[in-house]
């Protein structure tokens, strides 16, 4: 059960580790996307210098506007992930707190366990132990009524001997 606790550990921290460089990718490709922007914009103010038309005045505001309307986006999305993976890792914290109580309580329910089967087998010797005597006094029993019927039946012949020695002494002397 340890191990089966220990690989799921390791799968989370890989999970872990993906999701974390997935974000960090995106947020990277994100970058370069602003950064591509920019250099556009920058070139096409270069290129026009200070003669430029109302329509790519127009034009360059219109880029700028979706610029920053695309960083406000980046920028919420990030945060957005960030609280996603904040969030992520507190469940992975808590998960790994339960593993480690289940654990805990797995190896303390094992020693139990190993405490009881050796209580167990103890229970189990004695069990035979007393089989085996209960065998040897049922023996001795039937002994003793055979020999409780052999004694009876002594005594009443001896009983009957003596009566009848008495009464031929009797008649003998009488």
């Amino acid at each position: 059960m340890s191990e089966e606790l220990k690989d799921l550990t390791l799968l989370l921290d890989k999970y872990r580790s993906e999701h974390a460089v997935q974000l960090r990718t995106l947020v990277e490709r994100r970058k370069r996307q602003q950064q591509k922007q920019e250099a556009k914009l920058k070139s096409l103010s270069e290129k026009d210098g200070d003669v430029i038309s109302n329509s790519s005045r127009n034009e360059t505001q219109l880029f700028q506007g979706d610029a920053v309307m695309n960083q406000q986006m980046i920028q919420e999305e990030s945060q957005a992930l960030f609280e996603e993976l904040t969030h992520l890792s507190g469940r992975v914290n808590t998960t790994e707190k339960m593993m480690q109580e289940i654990s805990t309580l797995n190896q303390m329910l094992s020693t139990q366990i190993m405490g009881q089967s050796e209580q167990i087998e103890q229970i189990y010797s004695d069990a035979v132990q007393a089989s085996l005597n209960m065998t040897t006094g049922n023996k001795h029993l039937k002994k003793a009524v055979d020999y409780s019927r052999s004694t009876r039946k002594y005594i009443l012949v001896m009983l009957i001997v003596a009566s009848f020695v008495l009464l031929f002494f009797d008649r003998f002397y009488s």
